[in-house]
């Protein structure tokens, strides 16, 4: 469906992954890896992004490592309140 539309990327509505995240990574997943191996067989890139943030970033990027950007932006700003702005983006680094 996606090559008829000719999409080329899309991006991952991470909003449940991150909701579900702290409870049980491995589930919290699971959907998101269906649909990354789609995407995959079928030339998609993929982006992700919606509540990804330091504590649940790394696993997922791990879990799906053809994701080509991430959007943190959010997440970033409110953390950067706290640790700084290098500090915040040392850390963002470190997960991806």
């Amino acid at each position: 469906y996606f090559k008829r539309l000719s999409a080329d990327r899309v991006e991952l509505y991470t909003y449940d992954y991150a909701k579900t995240y702290s409870e049980e990574p491995a589930k919290a997943i699971r959907d998101y890896l269906q649909c990354a191996a789609y995407c995959q067989e079928n030339q998609i890139d993929m982006n992700a992004g919606h509540d990804l943030n330091t504590e649940n970033l790394r696993f997922f990027i791990k879990s799906i490592p053809s994701i080509k950007e991430v959007s943190i932006g959010h997440a970033l700003v409110c953390d950067a309140w706290e640790w700084g702005l290098e500090k915040t983006i040392k850390k963002y680094l470190a997960c991806l």
